[in-house]
């Protein structure tokens, strides 16, 4: 590649095989492109890290949880799971290309203040756990589940994004204990630095869920450790005091996602996708 192209990734023209199209978004990590394939004429997202940004022991880190990242999703094939397509390096830029999908992100839509209908809220959950089921019958838990990393495509169907901060199940890059993630969906265990398995998952399901049923977070703050404190230690006002239109039979699904110990909680995705369905009163 080209010296001025290693200069700044703001100004890439090229990543690999890939043309750039836009600047999608930064990070602290890299930026996010549109790109295209040119071989094929396919738009991808380019996810980058660029290695000249830190000092050797930062590199090391994110390119591992980048490739971490990569292990994980080559894994999964499931139409509500963003494809992964290549991870690769090209002068010192660190990438994956994947599916880039045309939707609108869920933390975008509930920024913007608006609302889900209670069937709404449960057909995106449902869909939600269907691919959370693949995903950890798959052995892959994806640890930051959250609504920037959830698309809702143009007609209605559900893609989950960003496994990239994952426990890889018999392997040997789990980072055990690590508390990444977003902090108003983090389940206790990884707060603590706990074992965890697909039950922090579901509590972070029953987050989402929660906010879309109410507009509200369960477990707001103004800071990263009043939020802790709250998901750790309080209960979340009752989802029918927020909408009253939630029957009784939901509320109660909810708070189970949201026990604070794993235990408590539904054991597995298709477990809570059960107990919705019997509480929204839904067949099949």
């Amino acid at each position: 590649m080209q010296d001025e192209q290693v200069m700044s990734q703001g100004s890439l023209t090229k990543i690999g095989k890939y043309e750039i199209v836009a600047t999608i978004g930064e990070s602290a990590l890299g930026i996010a492109y549109q790109a295209r394939d040119p071989f094929i004429g396919r738009n991808v997202f380019l996810k980058t890290i660029c290695a000249k940004d830190f000092d050797s022991d930062d590199t090391t880190f994110h390119f591992s949880r980048l490739k971490k990242e990569a292990l994980a999703a080559a894994r999964l094939n499931h139409p509500g799971i963003v494809t992964l397509y290549e991870f690769g390096e090209d002068a010192g830029v660190v990438f994956l290309a994947m599916e880039f999908v045309k939707g609108r992100c869920l933390q975008e839509i509930l920024a913007k203040g608006e609302r889900f209908e209670v069937a709404g809220a449960i057909d995106l959950l449902r869909q939600l756990l269907e691919a959370l089921a693949y995903a950890h019958d798959s052995g892959v838990v994806h640890r930051d589940l959250n609504p920037a990393n959830i698309f809702i495509l143009q007609d209605g169907r559900v893609k989950v994004t960003d496994f990239g901060i994952t426990k890889i199940e018999a392997t040997d890059l789990t980072m055990f204990g690590d508390a990444l993630g977003t902090p108003y969906y983090m389940s206790p265990e990884i707060i603590t630095g706990h074992a965890v398995d697909c039950r922090t998952d579901l509590f972070s399901a029953g987050a989402i869920f929660y906010q879309l049923l109410t507009g509200e977070l369960p477990f707001p703050g103004r800071t990263v450790h009043s939020v802790m404190h709250h998901i750790l230690k309080s209960e979340p006002p009752p989802v029918s005091a927020l909408n009253r239109q939630v029957p009784a039979a939901v509320e109660r699904v909810v708070s189970k996602a949201l026990a604070k110990t794993a235990q408590q909680r539904f054991q597995n995705a298709g477990e809570f996708s059960v107990a919705l369905k019997k509480a929204a009163n839904l067949q099949g």
